[in-house]
């Protein structure tokens, strides 16, 4: 009976399946995560850490920076918010079912309060502990979806 071996990042065996090379599990998270494990350490910026394969947390800065990009967009309470304003609960409704299926493409959700034709949309990374580059691209995102 063959034994089993179980896959180690470091390229060893142990209990269960084939072990896996590193340069294998490199290729794996470049086309699955879209990391550059090679570029990012020749820059100066070290080995990405699980922090960092979730989204770095930004600065206060940073985010400021970033929200004069973002009509409308302020920071609260460690996220980004956004109140939207309709003539209607039905517009209202109909710009969250376009949030809904945005945030789902790209698999980041924004809290969404609705208060008949008002909706306030709020951006934290929860993952990573604050705001990231993900909220940021998303709040842009939303932007474009708002009607003018």
């Amino acid at each position: 009976m063959k034994s089993r071996t179980r896959a180690r990042i470091d390229g060893t065996r142990s209990a269960w399946g084939a072990a896996i090379s590193a340069p294998v599990l490199e290729g794996l998270l470049v086309t699955l995560l879209g990391l550059d494990l090679i570029e990012a350490p020749a820059r100066g910026m070290g080995a990405p850490s699980w922090g960092t394969l979730m989204g770095t947390v930004l600065s206060d800065a940073e985010v400021q920076q970033a929200l004069h990009q973002l009509p409308g967009w302020k920071k609260s309470h460690g996220a980004i918010e956004r109140l939207f304003q309709f003539d209607s609960f039905v517009q209202a409704m109909e710009f969250v079912n376009k949030i809904a299926e945005a945030a789902e493409a790209v698999n980041h959700h924004p809290d969404i309060l609705i208060n008949y034709n008002q909706v306030t949309l709020t951006l934290i990374s929860h993952d990573s502990g604050g705001v990231t580059q993900r909220d940021i691209k998303m709040a842009a995102r939303i932007n474009d979806l708002a009607p003018a």
